[in-house]
Order: structure tokens, then C-alpha cells, then sequence
């Protein structure tokens, strides 16, 4: 089913990425597809003329209408689009979900909590259509009516905590009503009476101060009366501005020894500020699991609950963590200022709360210094070693800092074009700060993750990887990120698995609670034959990243390695779970399918792959699987589009010569394994993992091919 994303960034998920773009990137088509889902009903052809074509005579109207439909239903699966009797048009619900119909629905069905997990932003951010002025009336008056709704749904849930007697998630919905109204005087001053009757009352003041600070500058006001009586009266309490003695008398955190930094709440609200609120939460995540002793969940599960409203302790459990930071953050003209705040999980208890408020260019300072509190709540000694690391960085430019963040921010989305404007950022980065050793280093780690994932040539992926990666440690020698880069080239390019492996290691040394060096370093001790081992790695990067992509993956590697196809597609599952349009899990889905005969679902897979990826690799596969169904045509056209002319990117020989195997070419497949070994085929040192390639092994020259590699050829 095609999933439509309007809260928010507009996305539309459940189709290959360039179709997507190609809505994406039409306002207009765009504009109608959500204004026909949202209305639900059967909508007449006459209004849509006067909404979305004002500036045009009815036939042109009409002609540009018929069109745009055309263009929807090309794009989109079949009968998405339908037309009905009377000249009426409509969305198939069944076809299309969308998350402002299932807002709707759910607070219909008395689940506040679901509304509000669904609400992301405002409705349609960012889309304008240019002259349509009825169809802007109705988005802002749309906008608004959702924005109550979860602002109902928020103080809904505040009374449903309070009355269950759960003061920790009254205050967290209170907060998340203030993000979502923040000139709402009466919202703020429950979350201040909250926070001022659980004891904290420096929060309760820090509340009221961002109150008064935005009625002033957005608005030229002051808090009212009754808000200013109100503060008065929490200020005016004889007790010390701290945390309530039953929290200070349970603060020795003993035992706590694992982590979960929830997402930074972005109290701006503005769209063009997500990348700032996702950078700080991550460098928080970096800067912590510097630290020996201290296990942090990783980024990639810790994401997972950012829309998430859930009890702390419920979070915790889920994720098998001792305690839990939360915390907003809020930039303003050139001040950022982060609120954060300790709780333990069980028995559950408020440890620590601070607000710190800096230049916006001392955000890497500002986040080294609460990472060094946050371990000293936790009661973890730093070495003077580790305290320097934690502490790093705090000199960078504030324009080269930007450019770090907005890289990373489009790195994590991983399409191609956010990994290209993530190169470009890094590249900036650099330009401004060339000694940024960080920006050098995750340079390295994009480079060496496109490489490895054969989204560029390995002869220009490699190399710059391993320049950036020079660079880095030339600077800092304890930058975890670079060594992780360095390592990936190793192991697929230099094919030097002693030094993949070391290089891997010390990754891991230097930031424990990073996933990806252990299941990353879990590809090499397959390559290795070494199973068992690369089964432990990845168990230490499941504690830390159980919903991790990468991870998942690897553990089905390690699966189709042992022979395990069934476990292979289970992995596969739990991806799609996570997330129905990646790619990647439709590919390994698909390998299992093929390896337990049944073909079929192998091709339907894999052509599900290749429809949303797009990729030389995903290609190939789905051509090997139609061989293998009997359908040899369709397999040598794709093995055409490959080679002859060659498909545009590049096209790993390892995925060519194995289509051409299982042709019954050996020849052929033998020619394109000597070309990847010219070119140095990342795929290369994986050739002992496929059973794809076994019409080739009782061949002589196959057995030469892994001397070449450096493969064990038993």
C-alpha cells in the first residue's frame, strides 16, 4: 500500500524513489493527491477547476485537470485514482494510507496517544501553489484545525496520566502541547503547576521564561496576570531551586550502565531547523558512547521514538535501558539554548535536570559539556584521556559546524541525492575548518558506505575514503569514525583483512556503544569463516542498536553464510517491519526465497527491490532469480541493460558474472571476474558467502579467482 506522509516533510512511501520524486517535486500534482485523500469523500471535477486553476478558462481548466489525473495515475499504483459517476473523482483507501486521514480516524476511536504519535508538524509545511489562493485558505484552515486537534489530543492525555496517577507522562504531553501551541498561555501554565507540584521547580521557572521569551520577541507581549501571579508564587516558595529530596535522596546512580538518548524536542517548530534538533541529539549519542563503561543506545533505534509519546519506563523497558535523557532544544536568532533531564527507569525517578544556553557557534562545546554531567550523574569516572574526547571540538567555525550538521542530516536519509548534498556539505565543512578532523572523518565513512554499497565506482569511492580517513586521524588520532572508514577499505578494496580487522577494533575501542564497527566488523570475520565470532559482534551491536538497518542485514549474512535461509528471511521481515520501502530488505528477502527453491516469490521480491532502488546490484539480482525461474528472456534483457550499453552508475562485475553463471555461460561469467578484479570490486570478498556462484566452483580457475582475493579456497 502507497503510505502519503502531510504532516511534516510531504513524502510518499511504498513506490520506487523516482516516481516518488516525481510527485514530490510537482506541487501541483502533489496539492491534489493530498487535498483528494484528506477530503475522503467523492470530490466533483467544477471545484477542483476553481481551486487549483483559477487563472484558467473552464476548458483549459478542464484539459489541465484531465492531465494532472493522468499523470497521478501513471505515477501511482493502479486504481488508486478513481473516477465515480456525476464527473466525481476520488482515492481508493484501500490503495492509498494517509496520515492525516488516520489522525482523523484515530482520534474518532478515543486513541489521543495514536493522533498524536501521527502527528509529525504542520500539515502540508512548505507547499504553495502560486495564484491558487482558495486552495491556500484551505490548507491553513486545515493546518489549524489539525494543529487543535493534537493540541486536544495532547491535553487529553495530560488528564488521562493524571488521573492514572503517572506524573512523568502528564508532564511529557504538556510539554508536547506547549511545542505544538506555544503562545497558549493556559497550556504553559499546567505544564509550570506539573513541574512545580512534582518539585522541580527550576524547570517550572525555566517553563515560564521560554514562555515570556517567545511572547516577546514574536509577538511584542508579555505573559498575562494570572501567569505572572502564578510564577510569582513558584518563585516565591522558601525551598531550594533543586530537585525534590525524594529524588536527591535516590540520586547515587548505581547500576545504572545503559543509556537511551530519546530525539532533542525542536520547540521552533519550523521545518527548516529538523536538521539542527536531529545534529544535537546525535552528537549527544557520539559524545556519549566515547565513554568507557557506558553502553548508549545508538541512533538509528534511538530515532525510532521520535514521534513516539510513551512513558519513560515503557521506552526504557523497550529498549533495555537503566535511564533515559530527554530534553528540548530551541535556537534563536545566534543563541541555542538545550534543556535536558535524567530519569531513571526503575524504579522511576527524576535524577537530574539543567538548561544550558550558548552561542549558536559553541554547540560542539555545549554538547561535550553535558555529555562530561551526564556521565558524573551517572557516577562515571573519565579518564583525562576520555574527558578530552568528550570535550573535543569546540573550536570549529559556527559555518562549518552548520555544514557538519546539514551533511549528516542528509547522509542519514541515505537516497542519492541526499547522499551527494551530504558530500557537498561535508566538502563545505572542510573548506571552512580544513583541521574539522570529524568532517574528514565522516567524509571518509560516506565515501567508504557508498563504495561498499556500490553506489560509486570503488575507484573513486576508495580512494577518497581513504585520503579523508589520512586526514582525519593525521588531526585526531581518536576519532572512532575514521578508523570505521579506513576499515571498510580494507576489507573490500585493499582486501587486507588482518588490518580490517584491527582497524575495526579500534573503532570500537575508542566509542564503545557505536553499532555499526560491530556489525560492520562482523563482514569481515564471515569473509574469515570465522561465524562464531562475527554471531558475538553482532549480539554487542544488537544491545545498543536493536532496530538498526545495517545490523539487520548483517545478521542476515551471517545467516545465509550458516546455511540458514529461513533465519535470513526472518531478518528480511523484521526490516520490512521497520520500514515497507527499503530496498535492501526486499534484496535479502528475496536471496532467502531463492536459496529455499521457491522462485517465484524470489522474482516478486526482487523486482520489489529493483522498483524501489533502482541499483545495478538489485538488477542483477532480480535477473539471476529469472533464470532460475525459467524465464530466460527477460533475464538477458536485464543482463543487456547491464552490460550493453552499460547502465548508468556503476555495475559490479561480481553481479554480471553471476547472472552469466547461472546462464550456464562459465566463460562469460569467468571474463567478468577477472574485470572486478582489475577494478577491485568491493563484491569480491564475499564470493565464498553466495551459493549463487556454485556452477563455477568444481572449476579450476575458480579456485584462483580466491587465491587473488586472498580467500580461503576450502
Amino acid at each position: 500500500m502507497l503510505r502519503l506522509q502531510t504532516f511534516g516533510t510531504v513524502a510518499l512511501a511504498g513506490t520506487d524513489q523516482p516516481r516518488a520524486r516525481a510527485l514530490v517535486s510537482q506541487p501541483k500534482r502533489l496539492a491534489l493527491l493530498a487535498y483528494l485523500a484528506v477530503g475522503g469523500a467523492v470530490t466533483r471535477r467544477d471545484p477542483l477547476l476553481a481551486m487549483f486553476w483559477p487563472e484558467l478558462d473552464e476548458l483549459r481548466a478542464r484539459r489541465a485537470l484531465r492531465q494532472t489525473l493522468f499523470f497521478l495515475r501513471r505515477l501511482l499504483e493502479p486504481d488508486t485514482i478513481i473516477s465515480m459517476g456525476h464527473g466525481g473523482v476520488a482515492v481508493a483507501s484501500q490503495r492509498l494510507w494517509c496520515d492525516a486521514v488516520a489522525f482523523r480516524a484515530a482520534l474518532a476511536g478515543s486513541q489521543a496517544d495514536r493522533a498524536l504519535a501521527l502527528y509529525h508538524g504542520d500539515f502540508l509545511a512548505g507547499l504553495h501553489l502560486s495564484g491558487s489562493l482558495e486552495f491556500q485558505r484551505w490548507v491553513d484552515d486545515t493546518r489549524q484545525s489539525f494543529c487543535r486537534d493534537a493540541v486536544r489530543a495532547a491535553s487529553l492525555l495530560v488528564e488521562r496520566a493524571e488521573t492514572a496517577g503517572d506524573p512523568q507522562a502528564a508532564r511529557r504531553y504538556a510539554r508536547r502541547a506547549v511545542q505544538l501551541a506555544p503562545y497558549d498561555e493556559a497550556g504553559w501554565r499546567r505544564l509550570i503547576r506539573l513541574l512545580d507540584r512534582d518539585g522541580d521547580r527550576a524547570a517550572a521557572i525555566v517553563a515560564h521564561d521560554e514562555l515570556a521569551r517567545r511572547l516577546s520577541e514574536d509577538l511584542e507581549l508579555e505573559p498575562s496576570p494570572e501567569t505572572r501571579a502564578l510564577i510569582e508564587e513558584v518563585r516565591g516558595r522558601d525551598a531550594p531551586l533543586a530537585l525534590p529530596a525524594s529524588a536527591a535522596e535516590t540520586s547515587p546512580q548505581t547500576g545504572i550502565r545503559t543509556l537511551a538518548v530519546l530525539p532533542l524536542a525542536d520547540l521552533s517548530g519550523r521545518a527548516d531547523q529538523l536538521y539542527f534538533a536531529e545534529g544535537m541529539t546525535d552528537l549527544l549519542i557520539t559524545r556519549l558512547a566515547q565513554i568507557p563503561g557506558l553502553s548508549v543506545i545508538s541512533r538509528t533505534t534511538a530515532m525510532q521514538y521520535r514521534s513516539a509519546v510513551k512513558p519513560i519506563p515503557q521506552i526504557a523497558r523497550e529498549l533495555n535501558a537503566d535511564a533515559v535523557v530527554e530534553g528540548t532544544v530551541l535556537r534563536y536568532g545566534d543563541r541555542v539554548r538545550l534543556t535536558a533531564q535524567l530519569i531513571r527507569a526503575a524504579p522511576e525517578g527524576h535524577l537530574w535536570a539543567d538548561s544550558f544556553e550558548r552561542d549558536v557557534g559553541d554547540v560542539f562545546a555545549l554538547q561535550g559539556e553535558l555529555a562530561r554531567t551526564i556521565a558524573r550523574q551517572v557516577q562515571v569516572v573519565l579518564k583525562p584521556e576520555t574527558e578530552r574526547r568528550v570535550l573535543a571540538g569546540g573550536a570549529v567555525p559556527h559555518a562549518a559546524q552548520e555544514a557538519y550538521l546539514r551533511g549528516r542530516y542528509h547522509w542519514h536519509r541515505f537516497t542519492p541525492e541526499d547522499c551527494s548534498r551530504a558530500i557537498g556539505e561535508f566538502h563545505r565543512a572542510i573548506e571552512l575548518a580544513p583541521d574539522f578532523a570529524l568532517a574528514h572523518a565522516i567524509l571518509a565513512y560516506v565515501y567508504a558506505n557508498l563504495g561498499h554499497w556500490c553506489a560509486l565506482p570503488p575507484g573513486v569511492a576508495f580512494p577518497a575514503a581513504r585520503q579523508a580517513a589520512a586526514r582525519a586521524l593525521a588531526l585526531d588520532a581518536t576519532v572512532a569514525e575514521a578508523y570505521t572508514a579506513q576499515a571498510y577499505s580494507e576489507l573490500v578494496y585493499d582486501r587486507d583483512f588482518a588490518a580490517s580487522e584491527a582497524s575495526f577494533r579500534r573503532s570500537i575501542a575508542l566509542s564503545p556503544s557505536l553499532s555499526e564497527p560491530h556489525w560492520a566488523l562482523a563482514h569481515t570475520l564471515i569473509v574469515l569463516d570465522r561465524l562464531d565470532e562475527a554471531e558475538a559482534e553482532l549480539g554487542l551491536a544488537r544491545e545498543v542498536d536493536p532496530l538498526s538497518f545495517g545490523l539487520n542485514l548483517a545478521e542476515g549474512a551471517l545467516a545465509l553464510a550458516h546455511g540458514k535461509a529461513d533465519a535470513a528471511l526472518e531478518r528480511a521481515r523484521s526490516l520490512l517491519e521497520l520500514d515497507p520501502g527499503f530496498a535492501n530488505a526486499h534484496w535479502l528477502e528475496g536471496i532467502a526465497h531463492e536459496l529455499l527453491g521457491r522462485k517465484h516469490e524470489a522474482v516478486a521480491a526482487l523486482e520489489r527491490a529493483e522498483r524501489l532502488g533502482r541499483g545495478a546490484v538489485f538488477k542483477g539480482c532480480l535477473a539471476h532469480a529469472l533464470a532460475g525461474a525459467g524465464r530466460l528472456d527477460d533475464a538477458r534483457r536485464l543482463l543487456r541493460e547491464l552490460v550493453d550499453p552499460p547502465a548508468s552508475g556503476y555495475v559490479p562485475p561480481v553481479c554480471v558474472a553471476r547472472v552469466y553463471a547461472r546462464l550456464g555461460e562459465i566463460d562469460s561469467a569467468f571474463a567478468w571476474l577477472e574485470r572486478a578484479l582489475e577494478i577491485c570490486d568491493p563484491w569480491l570478498v564475499f564470493l565464498n558467502m553466495w551459493p549463487r556462484l556454485d556452477p563455477l566452483r568444481e572449476d579450476p580457475r575458480f579456485g584462483t579467482v580466491l587465491r587473488r582475493v586472498g580467500l580461503p579456497t576450502t
